[in-house]
C-alpha cells in the first residue's frame, strides 16, 4: 500500500491559536522535534504582522523524529516534505549542528536581502 499524496498539516487560514493534531487514521503521523529553529517569521506569519499568503504550513526547520503512527505509515516521500535524511545513530550534537546550519542559513539571506542592502566593504555578522 501506498503513502497518499497529499497529507494532513497545521494548516494556517486565519490568525489564531492551533490545536494540536491527534492520530485517527491509518495514514496519521505524529512528528516530534528533537531541535527546531526559532524563526521570528512564523511568528510574524502566524499573527499577521508579516502577511502570508493563506494556507500556509508552520514548521520551517526542525531535525525530527516520528512520534507516533498508524501500522500502515512507513516512510515520508521525499516530494511530500523536505527531508534531509540522517543515519540513525546521527548524534545530538550533529542534530543541532544540522538544525543551527538551516536556522543561520535562512536568517542570513533574509538579513541581506529584505532587512538591509549589503554593499561592497560592508561588514556582516550573522
Amino acid at each position: 500500500m501506498s503513502i497518499p499524496k497529499f497529507h494532513k498539516v497545521s494548516l494556517v487560514t486565519e490568525y489564531t491559536e492551533i490545536e494540536a493534531h491527534q492520530v485517527t487514521g491509518p495514514y496519521d503521523v505524529i512528528i516530534k522535534n528533537h531541535y527546531a529553529g526559532v524563526n521570528f517569521i512564523e511568528a510574524y506569519f502566524r499573527n499577521g504582522i508579516h502577511p502570508a499568503e493563506f494556507p500556509f504550513v508552520l514548521g520551517r526547520e526542525a531535525t525530527n523524529l516520528v512520534e507516533a503512527s498508524f501500522a500502515q505509515f512507513t516512510k515520508i516521500q521525499e516530494d511530500t516534505v523536505s527531508v534531509k535524511k540522517l543515519a540513525a545513530n546521527t548524534s545530538d550534537r550533529e542534530l543541532k549542528l544540522w538544525t543551527a546550519s538551516l536556522l543561520q542559513f535562512i536568517t542570513g539571506i533574509t538579513l541581506v536581502h529584505e532587512a538591509y542592502e549589503v554593499n561592497a566593504n560592508d561588514y556582516v555578522l550573522v
